[in-house]
């Protein structure tokens, strides 16, 4: 990890605005929410003319520098289907360089609008996340103890991911899904250091029990029992 120069971040931007296809450039990630904090990379979200996302990385001056190339439709498409909410945090917390048509305010707004939405769990969303508790806990019937140790810690990062939805919080990127309950709630905070501690595979499936019993305190019951809303069919 290393600090990153203002002057350095300034000329990536001046090299970008330079291009027709160019529309909007902010900073995004990491350096985004703490420029004076050492840093793996540099991660820039540039919305283009083009009609397709495309990606490229290149290190320059030692220091590793991504660039995410996007249009403006697709790039608030991107918010629906996002799961750990990347593309939320990168659009809300964006330093904003270049964006002479106010781009990334449209940007924020549908973020937004997506987290109000997402946030408000129906009662099919609760039911369904008591389904898929009940559904995913059957596969730890096993005698592979390496199998039943990985379906333990994947299914621990959908426990989190559910926990931040049923108490009305973003989910964060997966490397601060921890770090952020500190904050939040003491008692999973401490399962989930307990959990992760734990080198004890029974130990570990005793405390996604304790997991389970409270982050379910409001959902229906946890069963085999579901039936999704019905859908519209696309024509």
């Amino acid at each position: 990890m290393t600090e990153i120069p203002e002057k350095y971040v300034e000329n990536r931007i001046e090299e970008l605005r330079g291009s027709e296809n160019v529309r909007a450039v902010a900073v995004v990630g990491s350096y985004a929410r703490e420029p004076s904090s050492e840093h793996n990379d540099l991660d820039i979200f540039v919305v283009v003319k083009d009609d397709h996302f495309w990606r490229e990385t290149e290190e320059i001056q030692t220091i590793v520098v991504e660039y995410f190339y996007g249009p403006l439709k697709k790039a608030e498409e991107r918010l629906e289907h996002d799961d750990w909410w990347k593309n939320y945090h990168w659009y809300t917390n964006a330093d904003v360089r270049y964006d002479p048509d106010n781009l990334f305010d449209r940007l924020q707004e549908k973020a937004q609008e997506v987290k109000e939405d997402r946030l408000d769990l129906s009662e099919d969303d609760k039911h369904e996340i008591a389904y898929r508790i009940w559904d995913r806990k059957q596969d730890f019937d096993t005698d592979d103890v390496a199998q039943k140790r990985y379906l333990l810690n994947n299914f621990f990062s959908y426990l989190l991911q559910k926990f931040y939805l049923l108490e009305g919080e973003v989910p964060v990127k997966s490397n601060y899904g921890v770090k952020a309950l500190k904050g939040i709630n003491g008692y999973v905070y401490k399962l989930s250091q307990d959990f992760l501690l734990s080198s004890s595979t029974s130990e570990k499936e005793r405390i996604i029990e304790k997991m389970i019993d409270y982050i379910s305190k409001d959902l229906p019951e946890i069963s085999p029992e579901w039936s999704s809303e019905k859908q519209e069919s696309q024509a």
